[in-house]
């Protein structure tokens, strides 16, 4: 099941800026950035460009829509902290005489995980709006990892048959959600607003197993098991 996470603010800002003051906006933006280079050096290099490039993308398109109108431009920043809570699963699917089945699972639980969030949007008068959300997890202990292995398919065909267990601890060690959009509010009659817009999602968790216990065939680890392998 997809994680789902509550986001509940604890206090929320708004700045109103003129034509002059709308460089601003952008400044917010870039220094922001700069700013969580630290915070996400543990990424792979492809990740944090790939997030660098969303920041970059809605600061030229909020620092465009800044120059081009003369009306105001509202922003309204917010934070505040919430909780991820579900599991995350990872299957590897074979194939058996045409029939797909699961041959391995793992379930890594987030069950909690305590999040940070910091928000930022921005409206001009036409109707213009983009946004970003950042969310970023505090690393630790969030509950369980389970495997699971069915490995006697290729041997005697049984899928049923769960050959291979572990159980250990799971640790959250990065988890950052991001979510950008930008987009136009049109208003309809009888109060409707239809917002035709843009959006970009990023998400990047890295977690670890330590401690717990295997359960495996007898002779696993020296290749002596006999096959198939018993449950």
């Amino acid at each position: 099941q997809d994680p789902g996470a509550s986001r509940p603010g604890f206090f929320r800002a708004r700045v109103r800026y003129r034509a002059w003051g709308r460089a601003g906006a952008a400044v917010f933006f870039l220094s922001g950035v700069g700013r969580s280079r630290a915070m996400l050096g543990v990424m792979t290099s492809v990740n944090r460009t790939r997030l660098i490039v969303a920041f970059a993308l809605l600061n030229l398109a909020a620092l465009s829509a800044a120059r081009c109108f003369a009306q105001d431009v509202t922003l309204e920043a917010s934070a505040g902290t919430g909780i991820l809570y579900g599991v995350a699963k990872e299957l590897v699917y074979n194939y058996y005489n045409g029939q797909q089945y699961t041959q391995s699972e793992l379930d890594w639980d987030i069950k909690p995980l305590f999040m940070a969030h910091a928000g930022l949007t921005m409206r001009t008068a036409p109707g213009f709006a983009a946004s970003l959300d950042v969310q970023l997890g505090v690393p630790g202990k969030t509950g369980s990892i389970s495997d699971s292995d069915w490995l006697n398919v290729q041997y005697n065909g049984d899928m049923a048959t769960k050959t291979n267990y572990s159980l250990q601890d799971c640790y959250t060690e990065r988890a950052i959600l991001v979510d950008a959009r930008a987009g136009w509010e049109l208003p309809l009659p009888a109060g409707v607003i239809l917002e035709p817009f843009l959006s970009f999602g990023f998400m990047d968790f890295k977690w670890t197993a330590r401690d717990g216990y295997l359960q495996y065939p007898p002779g696993w680890f020296g290749s002596g098991a006999s096959r198939p392998y018993p449950s």
